[in-house]
């Protein structure tokens, strides 16, 4: 019997290594990630809703656990919390809606200067050579609809019908009212469901967590309660530590644009604090509404520039000192003159290196002046 080389006598191949047999199995799994990620997008208006509630459970949860060891109990703690957490997010809201109105009112008073800056743009643009191109296409673009009037037969050449159009009265401004509302009513809705949702997720934060535990099997109670809890203690630490430096960021920003003549520096910095959550381009986008206001508010563009550099240089002062020093806090480095290997079996050959407790409960401590040793990271 012949056999094929590295297989032992009177092997024969199986019907699961068959590449037709796997064919029917990558057909199912690519039907379920469709399935789950259409399910997903239909079901968006449920789903951020209660993420954006996990967010804010996860952030008030410190709160209300600080209330329950000043022995208030459990109920009045959550509805002090989320009452206050309101009466802040309603606050700030009102301020910013007050702004933001004065704002636009005082647009117009500037129409003058818009003007100018624009003809400025105007004369840049011809002054680049721009303006002999768009010269260009203006004249093709004349030709062509001349061109094509002429190739219109003589029934198309006849006016049209002028549209009538019915406009209701006075008296009828109430069936209108949904109409009116029907923009609002999408943010609305996700906005009850938030609130609704929050006070409960925090009033039954450890029994969420005892049915993730079901959902996992008791064969490791202990080890599923430990890495639960664990997780949930760094996603809040680390939404605190987000939201404090943005919360840092947007100060400093109101601040740098009070103290260089902007108006409105609250509203700015209030927003460009909160598009900071976006990576890489929240920043910019908030930077961009100031330089507007400012080269629409002042003439020429040194105002511009100084807010493009005011966003710049507290961008860098923010992700390079700022962000250092605060998640420092999160890396366990600490001095040891032992060393112990890791759970897994592995040392450490660098003594400056660490795990970081973001992708491990655990981390290395290291000595300047002796091999790491392995440790819990208790920050």
């Amino acid at each position: 019997m012949v056999t094929s080389p590295g297989r032992p006598p009177g092997f024969t191949r199986g019907r699961s290594e068959s590449p037709t047999s796997l064919a029917p199995a990558r057909l199912v799994t690519l039907a379920g990630l469709v399935l789950m990620v259409g399910c997903l997008y239909w079901a968006r208006e449920v789903l951020v809703p209660v993420a954006l509630a996990i967010l804010l459970t996860f952030l008030l949860a410190p709160v209300v656990t600080a209330l329950e060891r000043w022995r208030l109990p459990r109920v009045p703690a959550v509805v002090l919390v989320v009452v206050l957490a309101l009466g802040a997010v309603g606050t700030i809201g009102a301020v910013l809606v007050t702004q933001v109105v004065s704002l636009g009112g005082e647009l117009p008073r500037y129409k003058d200067n818009i003007k100018e800056k624009i003809s400025d743009l105007r004369l840049l643009g011809r002054s680049s050579g721009l303006e002999p191109v768009k010269d260009t296409v203006t004249r093709a673009a004349g030709e062509v609809e001349r061109d094509v009037e002429k190739t219109k037969s003589p029934d198309t050449n006849q006016p049209k019908p002028t549209p009538v159009v019915i406009q209701p009265g006075n008296g009828q401004g109430v069936l209108h009212l949904p109409a009116a509302l029907a923009p609002w009513l999408d943010p609305l809705t996700r906005g009850g469901l938030v609130v609704l949702l929050v006070p409960f997720m925090l009033l039954s934060r450890h029994e969420l967590r005892n049915r993730m535990v079901r959902l996992v099997g008791f064969s490791r109670l202990a080890v599923t309660t430990r890495a639960l809890d664990e997780a949930g203690d760094r996603v809040t630490r680390y939404l605190l530590t987000q939201s404090l430096v943005n919360a840092t960021f947007g100060t400093l920003v109101g601040l740098g644009l009070f103290v260089v003549g902007v108006p409105y520096a609250m509203l700015f910095g209030f927003l460009g604090g909160a598009l900071r959550f976006i990576p890489y381009v929240g920043v910019w986008i908030g930077a961009g509404l100031p330089i507007a206001l400012s080269m629409a508010v002042f003439p020429g563009g040194g105002k511009a520039m100084l807010v493009l550099g005011l966003f710049a240089i507290l961008e860098l002062f923010t992700s390079a000192v700022l962000e250092v020093l605060l998640y420092a806090r999160s890396v366990a480095c600490r001095r040891s003159g032992s060393w112990s290997p890791s759970p897994s079996g592995r040392g450490c050959g660098d003594r400056s290196a660490c795990c970081w407790p973001h992708h491990s409960p655990c981390a290395w401590s290291c000595s300047p002046s002796t091999s790491p040793s392995w440790s819990s990271s208790g920050s």
